[in-house]
This record gives C-alpha cells, structure tokens and sequence, in this order.
C-alpha cells in the first residue's frame, strides 16, 4: 500500500504536522503545543508573520488609498499563495521558509 510517509522521510509526528497546519489557519491555536517542538514554533511564527503582513498592507490600502489602493486587489491572491505554500509544507513535515516573508523569521 501507497505511503505518503515514506517519499518525504522524516521525523515529524503526525500530530505535530496538524499543529503546524494550524498555525497558517490561526498562528495561536498549537501554542500550547510548541514548546516541544521546533516544527510547529517555526510553523507559528511563519503564521504570525503571514498574519501581520496581511493586517498591515490591508491598513495601509485602506487607511491611504490613494498611495497603497493597488495594494487592495493583491493582498488576498497573496496571502492565499502563501498560506497554501506554508500549509504544504506543514503537512508534508518540512521547514521551509515561505518566499519573501521567509526571511523575516528570527
């Protein structure tokens, strides 16, 4: 029988993959699961950075939208590309930065 497991070879429990999904959905709800595991406090913190991008190029287009309004239309087929890159990741068990935002993590 086919395992999906078994392509990516790793380590990651298959709770801890569900948290780490989480994260991109709301970066709070595995908190309390984080502190044993790297995966899903990386997870989180993509999701926490993901979820303030997302407020504040959304303040800025509302708030001047004479000078950020382009940003209006971009903003949600952003944060879907990237919620769907960081929820692959999650679930396939890999640490991956996210494209552009990646590098922000600490």
């Amino acid at each position: 029988m086919f395992n999906i497991k078994n392509i990516f070879n790793n380590n990651i429990s298959e709770k801890e993959e569900h948290f780490a999904f989480l994260a991109y959905i709301f970066f709070l709800l595995p908190a309390p699961f984080s502190q044993q595991s790297d995966f899903i406090r990386f997870h989180m913190k993509q999701g926490l950075i993901l979820f303030l991008l997302v407020i504040i190029l959304k303040t800025f287009a509302v708030a001047l939208p004479a000078v950020f309004g382009f940003l209006n239309p971009v903003i949600l087929p952003i944060w879907v590309v990237l919620f769907m890159i960081g929820s692959l990741h999650a679930i396939r068990g890999e640490m991956e930065k996210l494209p552009v935002i990646g590098g922000l993590l600490v």
